[in-house]
């Protein structure tokens, strides 16, 4: 009778939940002009998408993309206005955005912790279903792991009911401390990990206009972007991680040629990824951190290895990785390539097709934040130029969002919002359109 009992509960808990999930629709299904929910305004202030206002947004706020909240079962048009990251930071710059804005950590880190979870869940799941496979009259054979994924799945709703970041990984390493207590335990094999693939494409682009060969140029990018890695997990491990027993595993993705180096954080390599298909997708990392430099090239190397659909699908979904976007990953994520293109600064001609700013004019992005186009780097000096182009662009290009290297905008795709996030006091009081 208590196995009768054991294998019922597994098909409840187990094979009818991912049952129900094969007919499920994924958030960027096309949806009808009649079905778009009424756009919400702001307190003070017109509507985000009245004209110049829509285009162009300077100031501090969190709002709704398209008016969808949680509870809205509003599907976008994928073609027309975006998929949505999970959980997504764009920012300009990295040391003067996330390193002193401790908001914006907060952010990542619950994007963070609930991957972890995540993470813990599926290793368990997949435990039972062996122990099912192994069994599969009399239902699992490993109690322990049926029992630890029903706490898991328990906590994990918990964790969803307006619980800190901390509390909640305090909760999961709790659960870990345990598990490594009882020796007897079949998941006391189980270690947490954090997985981060670093990808500085971006970086590698060649400068004509530089003294070096092309191969000392490679060389000094490659040492730049370990540097600029090793930033990163030192942010995670000494702000945010101190004290907990998280160990970071991190790899080096190149998008040229899909090349896997550097891997850090254990000396077993069959931990780490063999190629960068497997490291977006069957790795399963729960941080995904796109370098800034030469946006067209990134771009190019995308388009060129058909890394597009690997990397959205990465970042988005009930196991989607932190998307983390600096500069030219900031641009790439959001509608379109052009704000690339305003200041001058990236050289087009490295990409042999599309040599020239006019040839980017009508290239899309990834769009992963809606209808959000990306402008970088702003300052002052910048805005009767970002004022003069969005001026010249039709309605069809949307919302343009100018990030100072103080601000992260934080997107978080199942709620459909958007948070800008700055260090800078009183910020843009004068800049609004």
């Amino acid at each position: 009778m208590r196995q009768f009992l054991l294998s019922l509960l597994l098909v409840v808990v187990v094979w009818i939940p991912l049952w129900v999930s094969s007919f499920q629709l994924v958030p960027t299904t096309t949806t009808t002009s009649s079905t778009r929910p009424k756009q919400r305004q702001r307190q003070g202030s017109t509507s985000k998408f009245a004209p110049l206002q829509r285009k162009i947004l300077h100031k501090t706020n969190t709002y709704f993309l398209f008016g969808a909240s949680q509870d809205d079962e509003t599907t976008t048009d994928n073609k027309k206005q975006g998929c949505f990251l999970n959980w997504g930071l764009l920012l300009s710059s990295f040391s003067d955005g996330l390193v002193p804005n401790e908001k914006a950590q907060n952010f990542l880190m619950n994007g963070l912790v609930q991957t972890l979870w995540r993470d813990r869940k599926y290793t368990i799941e997949q435990r039972v279903e062996q122990s099912a496979l192994v069994s599969s009259c009399c239902g699992p054979t490993d109690i322990n792991s049926l029992n630890e994924m029903l706490d898991a799945t328990t906590t994990e709703e918990t964790e969803e009911k307006e619980l800190s970041w901390q509390e909640s990984l305090k909760a999961l390493m709790s659960l870990q401390s345990e598990q490594e207590e009882e020796e007897s335990s079949s998941l006391s094999s189980l270690s947490m990990e954090l997985r981060l693939v670093y990808i500085p494409t971006a970086m590698y682009a060649l400068r004509k206009d530089s003294n070096n060969t092309p191969g000392k140029q490679r060389q000094r990018a490659r040492a730049d972007g370990k540097k600029r890695r090793n930033e990163i997990v030192q942010l995670l491990k000494e702000k945010v991680f101190v004290g907990q027993k998280v160990n970071i595993l991190s790899v080096t993705l190149d998008f040229d040629d899909g090349s896997i180096k550097q891997p850090e954080g254990s000396k077993d390599r069959s931990k780490f990824p063999s190629n960068g298909k497997e490291a977006l997708d069957d790795w399963k990392p729960n941080l995904i951190y796109v370098q800034g430099g030469n946006t067209f090239w990134l771009y190019h190397c995308i388009e060129k290895g058909n890394w597009k659909d690997i990397l959205t699908s990465a970042v988005m979904g009930k196991d989607a990785a932190v998307y983390c976007g600096t500069s030219a990953g900031a641009i790439i994520a959001g509608s379109s390539m052009e704000t690339a293109t305003w200041k001058g600064w990236d050289d087009p001609s490295v990409v042999p097709d599309r040599p020239t700013y006019k040839d980017w004019a009508d290239v899309r992005g990834l769009s992963l934040a809606g209808d959000i186009s990306i402008f970088p780097h702003m300052d002052d000096t910048w805005t009767p130029l970002v004022e003069e182009k969005i001026s010249e662009w039709n309605e069809s290009k949307n919302i343009v969002r100018c990030l100072w290297d103080e601000d992260v905008l934080c997107i978080d795709g199942r709620r459909r919002t958007v948070q800008e996030l700055s260090t800078k006091q009183a910020p843009y009081e004068n800049a609004t359109a």
